[in-house]
């Protein structure tokens, strides 16, 4: 029997038919956008005006309904069809979820013929219920269905609204800092290689420039992959187990900066975004590189259009609407990380001389390739980009002289990990049979021969006030979870338990084994990219330990679970 059958049907009401042929509208306008805007609240600035367009358009269109069917009451009839179009985007979102990453350069959405079936397979349920179920029982369900989503979801969005953090207050800020303290620039040229260091800086002459600089060549990377590196050095701890998401959220709210920020400092933040752990919810002054890109309504925007379609047009519709809607591509928007770091320098003349911690993360000379030597934008490789790194940080040596604060600041250059693609890398540190076997074993994403070449992490230390030196080159052997402790022990604050240990303390280091990990990122038996807290969620990380006499030893796996980003 036809769930259209006039005897059938329940009594049904202006108000009921208006809301359940709202249902597609509801969910493409306020369910999704709501919803993606919960789960990326970071990523999006807690930005939560973002929504204000999309509410705005759910209830006109539900306005427009309701008087469409007051003025033609046989439009009514569309009501059970088009809620159960609105249910098939519902559920499809669930059963079906989008396949949207950004891998080595590029942002990739993949379409699968295992979620086609299943939307097909959900098209004939559906079909089947608007076929054979009375309409009757199909209202009082589909009633009850829009009105506790829609119910859920807006005390949802209205708890996010309250607990949004104050980026000012949040944590808690130190109004008065206690004395004059050194300025603090910390700049991190995300997988600048370490052996190709001195051949860059010869190149464009910067050698004679790092007066009272210290490099470190052989130091190590405790991780291979940003999002493990930065909440490591930037809280001077190595993963033991547990929660990784608790690990990598540490950074976010505590570590280095809000030890500073208790002493007194001025935090500022220069990064490709806030999303990531980089960013710093306590920050006094924040500047991204996303500012110049998409904003984040056209991003959502774009989101929610490629989510709502089904997964075979899901390709189709991401080319479309990065045509249709004036969006930065993935490339465009890490090409911005020059322009981030002369943003900085464009400042700096206002900044004052004492009390200022100053982060800068810049996307260089990670891919993508978009600078040549000169830092000029056009296609280029990675010797190249690492030439423009290279002169990026002669030009904030320069600017820092210029303005008159080199001299007394403390100045951190490093990166988060090197590059496989460094050829003066490749037989710098090679793994033992042993060690590569165990990368192996845990499904590493790149080959073990290139996870040892991106251990090879840069860092150059100049303390303040050092005395007026050429650069020394240390042979310690150093790890990027000794940052921290190392810009503690330089400014003279109260020692913290950490992992890492002040590069000058030269006793501490002599004799110690470095820890590394893999593989936050590997791949799956079918040879997919997965990612621990996007589409992996507990795994085994690969414990190595490299040793004195320069050999590796496996150590005991560490178990890591995360909940989701």
């Amino acid at each position: 029997m036809s769930g259209t059958d006039s005897e059938d049907v329940a009594q049904p009401t202006l108000i009921s038919d208006s809301l359940l042929s709202w249902f597609p509208f509801g969910v493409v306008l306020f369910l999704l956008p709501t919803s993606i805007y919960l789960a990326n609240q970071i990523d999006l600035d807690y930005a939560t005006t973002v929504l204000i367009p999309f509410v705005a358009l759910a209830l006109l269109s539900l306005a427009l309904i309701f008087l469409a069917y007051a003025a033609r009451p046989s439009w009514r009839s569309l009501a059970i069809p088009l809620f159960l179009a609105g249910l098939f985007i519902y559920v499809s979102d669930v059963l079906a979820p989008i396949e949207w990453g950004i891998m080595e350069g590029s942002e990739e959405v993949k379409e699968s013929w295992t979620s086609t079936a299943l939307q097909i397979g959900l098209v004939a349920i559906l079909f089947a219920v608007w076929r054979f179920v009375s309409a009757a029982i199909i209202r009082q369900v589909a009633i009850i269905l829009v009105m506790v989503s829609v119910g859920w979801q807006t005390v949802a969005v209205t708890h996010a609204l309250v607990m949004t953090p104050d980026a000012e207050t949040s944590p808690g800020r130190v109004a008065t800092a206690q004395g004059n303290r050194p300025n603090v620039y910390h700049l991190v040229l995300d997988g600048y290689s370490s052996p190709s260091f001195m051949g860059a800086a010869k190149q464009i002459d910067l050698l004679n420039q790092l007066n009272g600089f210290h490099f470190f060549p052989r130091n190590l990377s405790n991780y291979d992959v940003t999002d493990a590196s930065v909440p490591s050095f930037m809280t001077g701890k190595l993963f033991s187990g547990g929660s990784f998401k608790e690990f990598q959220a540490a950074a976010r709210t505590g570590g280095l900066r809000k030890t500073l920020q208790a002493a007194g400092y001025r935090i500022s933040n220069y990064t490709p975004d806030q999303s990531r752990f980089w960013g710093f919810e306590g920050a006094d002054y924040t500047y991204t590189s996303r500012e110049a890109g998409n904003s984040p309504l056209i991003r959502l925007a774009q989101i929610v259009a490629v989510r709502a379609a089904p997964d075979i047009l899901r390709r189709e519709v991401f080319s479309i609407s990065g045509k249709v809607l004036p969006i930065r591509n993935y490339k465009a928007y890490k090409a911005l990380s020059v322009p981030l770091l002369r943003r900085f320098i464009e400042e700096e003349e206002a900044r004052p001389a004492v009390n200022e911690y100053v982060y800068l993360h810049a996307i260089i000379p990670h891919t993508p390739f978009v600078w040549d030597g000169n830092c000029e934008e056009k296609s280029s490789d990675y010797a190249e980009q690492l030439v423009c790194a290279t002169r990026l940080i002669k030009e904030l040596v320069a600017s820092l002289k210029r303005h008159g604060k080199y001299e007394n600041s403390l100045i951190i250059v490093q990166s988060d990990h090197g590059y496989e693609g460094d050829s003066n890398a490749v037989n710098f540190r090679p793994g033992s049979d042993e060690a590569k076997a165990q990368i192996l074993k845990h499904m590493s994403r790149i080959s073990p021969e290139s996870y040892f070449t991106r251990l090879n992490a840069l860092l150059l230390v100049k303390p303040p006030a050092a005395p007026d030196a050429p650069m020394q080159v240390s042979e310690s052997v150093s790890q990027l979870a000794d940052v921290q402790a190392t810009i503690v022990d330089l400014l003279k604050l109260p020692p913290e338990q950490t992992d890492g240990h002040s590069v000058f303390d030269t006793a501490t280091l002599k004799g110690r084994a470095i820890s590394v990990f893999c593989c936050v990122y590997q791949r799956n038996d079918k040879g997919r990219t997965v990612i621990l807290g996007r589409n992996l969620y507990e795994t085994d990380f690969a414990h190595l330990k490299y040793m004195p006499d320069g050999s590796w030893q496996v150590a005991d796996e560490i178990r890591a679970k995360h909940e989701g980003w």
